[in-house]
């Protein structure tokens, strides 16, 4: 099996469905899928290179993508209702880089282990993450930055531990556990170490088109 095309009416692909299926590197789904789910080991030790996850999946579970060592791209629909990216979820994958859907609540324990190519995470500004679990980001080597969302209240040991991690961006005063990250400041970060605490870099203005006088019409 190397393609496969998941009908619109599937709700759930189970446990393990191609767990070790080393030859698979293409899935996709229908416009109209109402896919909810992605279970635990699903794409284990596939080959995949991308996916476009439907916008109706709330869940990906533990494993789903661990050791997909060829995915390197993962999309989300701007509608997405996914709400937790679980344990070991893209551990060992080649992710370079990936934007989490606003809807995303909690960030499982060890989800991005060891994707040492991902050098991009990304949040919108109206994200509801809370949760940025225990080593979730650890030896991900290629990282170098992140901006850390206003509703984060728990981020677990270790959840940055041998990146690349320099800069974390704040728009307010982080508390954790009793330890305030003060933007200006600089220090330890969860396992990353001389880590500054900044503003979010402002974006830049767009370029408006020049107005060019006009020219007397010779005839």
């Amino acid at each position: 099996l190397t393609s496969i095309a998941i009908p619109d009416t599937v709700t759930s692909i189970g446990y393990g469905a191609f767990k070790e299926a080393t030859l698979l590197n293409s899935i996709t789904f229908g416009v109209n899928s109402q896919l909810a789910s992605i279970e635990n080991d699903t794409f284990y030790k596939t080959a995949l290179t991308s996916i476009a996850i439907p916008d109706t999946v709330t869940s990906i579970g533990y494993g789903a993508f661990y050791k997909a060592t060829s995915l390197n791209s993962i999309t989300f629909g701007a509608g997405s209702l996914l709400n937790t990216i679980g344990f070991y979820a893209f551990s060992e994958s080649a992710l370079t880089s990936i934007a989490i859907p606003n809807t995303v609540t909690v960030i499982g324990t060890y989800a991005f282990y060891k994707a040492t190519s991902l050098n991009s995470i990304t949040f919108g500004a109206n994200s509801q993450l809370t949760s940025i679990g225990y080593a979730a980001f650890r030896n991900a080597s290629a990282l170098t930055t992140i901006a850390i969302p206003d509703l984060v209240t728990s981020i677990g040991s270790n959840a940055f531990l041998s990146t690349g991690l320099t800069r974390v961006y704040l728009t307010e005063d982080l508390t954790i556990d009793g330890t305030t990250y003060a933007i200006g400041t600089s220090g330890s970060f969860f396992g990353a170490d001389d880590v500054s605490f900044e503003e979010p870099p402002l974006e830049p203005l767009p370029l408006q088109p020049q107005q060019l006088p006009s020219l007397p019409l010779c005839f």
